[in-house]
């Protein structure tokens, strides 16, 4: 049963509208904080054996701000190295951004934030390294044919990376609201063992792991849940008229 009331709540936050002062800033991410999950992310490893290296991902409570950041830690011997990525990202194109997010990594190692595919080229920028949270800042212009953009946060080293309070505006710190493809929310209560969404019985059927722009396809074949996030606090979002 708390199994089942964790699950719940897990699918109440998610699947209410954000009005947060996330909104009240300027920021185009929805969820630079991590307070979601890592609703928006996905992961990937380099090891020796390509994705089977032993990096794990998940939350941390150690967060800049708030309650969670996102951590990659190494814990085994095949650790060349690991990333979060964000979804792809709707941009104008030609034009200048800023991404900025706050690090915190033990000295010595070696982690950073990386841009492909800009005008510039590859761009990236390195965290400071000394075991306390630091802000890193990247400005970077989109191709010219460009219309969407993404970013990568590696830990490139046999050890942990924290990453927290991400931000994607403009070169001039302005940010106009990304109003998201698919708008939605879903009532979610729980009576005895049985859990319904909008006032039906609900029965989980889905996907591990959609990207954000394959949202309506997942939806047409009939699945109405989408399994995603790190390891430890994996998240959910269901499918459905607002998706």
């Amino acid at each position: 049963m708390k199994t089942m009331r964790s699950l719940v709540a897990h699918l109440s936050l998610l699947l209410t509208t954000v009005n947060s002062a996330a909104f009240a800033q300027n920021n185009i991410l929805n969820n630079g904080g991590f307070e979601t999950g890592t609703m928006c992310y996905a992961h990937w490893i380099w090891g020796k054996e390509d994705w089977a290296g032993d990096y794990k991902f998940r939350l941390s409570t150690d967060a800049h701000s708030g309650e969670y950041s996102a951590e990659i830690a190494c814990e085994g011997a095949d650790c060349i190295k690991a990333a979060i990525y964000s979804d792809k990202i709707p941009v104008q194109p030609g034009k200048k951004y800023r991404l900025s997010a706050y690090a915190k990594c033990p000295s010595g190692t070696h982690s950073f934030m990386y841009v492909p595919d800009a005008a510039e080229g590859n761009v990236n920028e390195d965290f400071d390294c000394d075991n306390k949270w630091h802000q890193a800042k990247l400005e970077f212009t989109t191709a010219p044919k460009a219309d969407y953009a993404l970013y990568y946060f590696f830990n490139a080293d046999k050890s942990w990376l924290r990453v927290d309070d991400v931000s994607l505006t403009f070169a001039d710190r302005s940010a106009t609201q990304y109003q998201p493809l698919h708008v939605g929310q879903r009532d979610v209560k729980i009576e005895g063992q049985n859990v319904s969404v909008d006032g039906a019985p609900f029965l989980s059927l889905g996907f591990f792991d959609v990207g954000y722009n394959d949202l309506a396809e997942v939806a047409k074949s009939g699945a109405n849940t989408i399994n995603g996030g790190l390891t430890q606090y994996p998240t959910k979002k269901l499918l459905g008229p607002g998706l």
